[in-house]
């Protein structure tokens, strides 16, 4: 028996999520994985991976721990070609590296693209609480199950051969279940979701709260040229935060087909907020001025002249609160 097949051993994909204590909506098939000593240089990360790998002291911990016991838990890949995709392990795998290793343990599976993403997502909540997430990872978590659930219900429907398989649950009920796992409701999950449509770089501002979560669910509705342009702008020119107003703009002109540049929207804010910032100004200008009080101890006596029984025609009235108004609008500017 040749060292290669000693270190082959056989692990059933259960084995491999029994100590998850996390939501898992979606029961993984049941499968073997083969568990074996891989180079380090044949492995790649997993190609859609959206979770932030660790960095800094928690880093150089896990750095020091795998130099001196070495990597203790398998990392999990599948076979790509000659190479492997890392579905869990990065940090490990990283880990590895940084501590001189050529090589770790791991088990490989034979995982489609939707089991693959679903092994990915749980194992990081294995990792990670939920709450502890960014909100970009929280949104590809979330995605993922009601994809998955999704997928699981119509395999339901195809194996009853029906179409009212009572399996069939809308895109609202799907999301309030997945929703009740994580203590959310389903309005919540579909907000976070829609972070999962943005560019990678507008996660990155809403993870850096430089977007808030309202305004990060107007902006996926961009399309990725306009985000795109949103983020190249946001740099370019030191924007510290997008707010709710710019963003239901940006969306809303959008939506109507619109040519429009991300540019012209933030100097078009930008000119509103100043003119209203001007107009405040000269409203306390006037209100500290000589034209004020001379307007309110006058406020009376024309108030008496308009209300007094008398025969005054109604267009010499008229006249003269036009003439007030126009004294006034005249001192304003």
């Amino acid at each position: 028996m040749t060292q290669t097949a000693k270190n082959k051993k056989l692990v059933s994909l259960e084995e491999m999520f029994a100590s998850a204590g996390t939501p898992s909506l979606v029961s993984l098939p049941s499968g073997i994985g083969i568990r074996q000593e891989l180079d380090i240089d044949k492995l790649d990360p997993y190609a859609e991976h959206k979770f932030s790998t660790y960095s800094g002291k928690r880093f150089e911990d896990m750095v020091e721990s795998v130099r001196d016991f070495g990597v203790i838990q398998p990392i999990i890949v599948r076979k790509k070609g000659k190479r492997y995709e890392i579905l869990a392990g990065h940090n490990r795998t990283n880990a590895a590296k940084a501590a001189g290793l050529s090589s770790v343990p791991a088990v490989i599976v034979d995982a489609e693209d939707d089991l693959a993403a679903l092994i990915v997502t749980e194992t990081n909540l294995v990792q990670r609480s939920f709450t502890d997430m960014a909100v970009s990872e929280k949104a590809k978590v979330l995605k993922t199950h009601c994809d998955n659930l999704k997928r699981a219900q119509k395999r339901k429907a195809f194996l009853k051969d029906t179409e009212d398989s009572g399996t069939n649950l809308s895109q609202t009920q799907n999301r309030e279940i997945v929703g009740q796992e994580y203590g959310l409701t389903g309005r919540d999950v579909s907000r976070l979701i829609r972070v999962s449509y943005l560019t990678p770089q507008l996660q990155a501002y809403v993870d850096a709260k430089r977007i808030p979560l309202a305004a990060a669910v107007d902006l996926s509705y961009l399309s990725e040229a306009s985000q795109e342009e949103l983020a190249e702008y946001m740099a370019e020119n030191n924007i510290k935060k997008v707010g709710m107003k710019t963003a239901a703009i940006l969306r809303d002109t959008a939506s109507q087909g619109m040519l429009f540049s991300v540019a012209s929207v933030f100097e078009d804010e930008k000119a509103a907020k100043e003119q209203k910032k001007e107009q405040k100004e000269n409203l306390l200008w006037y209100q500290k001025s000589d034209v004020y009080e001379q307007l309110e101890n006058s406020k009376k006596e024309l108030q008496d002249f308009l209300d007094a029984d008398m025969p005054q025609p109604a267009l010499l009235k008229r006249q003269i609160i036009v003439d007030a108004l126009t004294m006034l609008y005249n001192h304003i500017k």
